[in-house]
């Protein structure tokens, strides 16, 4: 049955997901494009500067995308499922309600993550030619910061597209806007060295906790 609801998952998002993935490459190679004709024009030292004397990522055009392929895929996956009410169905499945919603953001989650890792690879690769492999890893640091806000926004509009009363959806974006925000307060390489990861595992367990609140709301019929 899990097997089934995970083919259920897929179904409706692997056109989405292919979206995403496309929109990662696109930028992800803009922006490899752009280092190399710097590099080329002004050689490999400036980039190491600037890198360093101004705690640059050099890649400031990806650490939004994240964020965005979270949000378009928490919409693609429940705003189906709240507006055509597909939700009652799913939830009369044989599993426990909590199990069918944790397979179901499992999903998404691990979907996510592995187009995350795939973009951090292909950093990593690309950003050894032109630097030392430390500011590497610390750019992908960096870059980690902004993978969990990616996660952060699905798991909590997850929760916002299954909340059936209105004014409780507004509610929980504010929230979530002003989260998710904490996460982009400085765009600097290893701004958040220290306590991103308290804080993410603080909003994770939020949201799943409020995924499970929208949802049985939405069971017993809240308007």
């Amino acid at each position: 049955m899990v097997k089934s609801l995970i083919y259920k998952e897929w179904l409706k998002t692997g056109y989405i997901l292919a979206c995403l993935a496309l929109l990662l490459a696109g930028f992800t190679a803009y922006d490899f494009l752009a280092l190399s004709k710097n590099a080329e024009l002004q050689g490999y030292g400036f980039l190491w500067s600037y890198a360093v004397n101004k705690n640059s990522i050099l890649v400031d055009n990806l650490i939004y995308l994240p964020v965005i392929c979270g949000l378009v895929l928490a919409v693609a996956q429940f705003i189906p499922e709240s507006y055509r009410k597909c939700i009652k169905l799913t939830l009369h499945l044989p599993l426990p309600q909590a199990k069918t919603i944790a397979v179901m953001q499992g999903y998404g989650i691990v979907m996510l993550s592995f187009l995350f890792i795939v973009q951090a690879v292909a950093l990593f690769i690309f950003l050894n030619h032109y630097l030392v492999v430390d500011l590497v890893w610390r750019i992908l640091f960096s870059f980690f910061t902004w993978y969990c806000a990616g996660l952060c926004a699905y798991i909590w509009l997850s929760a916002v597209c299954l909340e059936p009363k209105w004014k409780m959806k507004l509610a929980e974006l504010v929230l979530a806007f002003a989260l998710l925000s904490s996460f982009y307060l400085s765009p600097q390489s290893m701004a958040y060295r220290h306590g991103i990861l308290p804080m993410f595992v603080v909003t994770t367990l939020l949201a799943t906790l409020l995924i499970h609140y929208s949802v049985r709301r939405f069971k017993d019929g809240v308007q």
